[in-house]
C-alpha cells in the first residue's frame, strides 16, 4: 500500500504440467510462467480502477517447443480495468402478528 487509496501489488503465477503434451505445445515441469505488477486508487473499497503489466514467459521443455515452432516465447501485455466487488446486506422482514 503506498497511501490509503493508492495500492500497488504484485502477482506470480506458476503452472506445472506433469507430462508432456505436444497439441497443447506444453513440455512436462514448468509449463509457464507470469508475473504482473498493478497499480490501483481506491475510489471506495468497492471501486477501484487500475492500469498494470504483465509478462509472461515459458520455461524449460514447453520454450524448447515453442522455440522449435518458430513462435514467440515471451508476451508482455499492458493492462487497464476495474476492479469492483458487490457487498449484499441481509435484510430480515418481520411481519406482525
Amino acid at each position: 500500500m503506498l497511501t490509503r487509496n493508492w495500492v500497488l501489488s504484485l502477482e506470480v503465477e506458476i503452472n506445472w504440467s506433469s507430462n508432456d503434451d505436444r497439441s497443447l505445445e506444453i513440455g512436462a515441469g514448468f509449463a509457464d510462467t507470469e508475473a504482473g505488477i498493478r497499480l490501483r486508487c481506491e475510489i471506495t473499497r468497492e471501486i477501484a480502477p487500475y492500469i498494470g503489466i504483465n509478462h509472461e514467459r515459458p520455461p524449460g521443455d514447453t520454450q524448447d517447443t515453442t522455440d522449435a515452432r518458430g513462435m514467440e516465447t515471451s508476451d508482455t501485455q499492458t493492462i487497464a480495468g476495474l476492479r469492483f466487488w458487490l457487498q449484499c446486506k441481509r435484510y430480515m422482514l418481520v411481519l406482525p402478528k
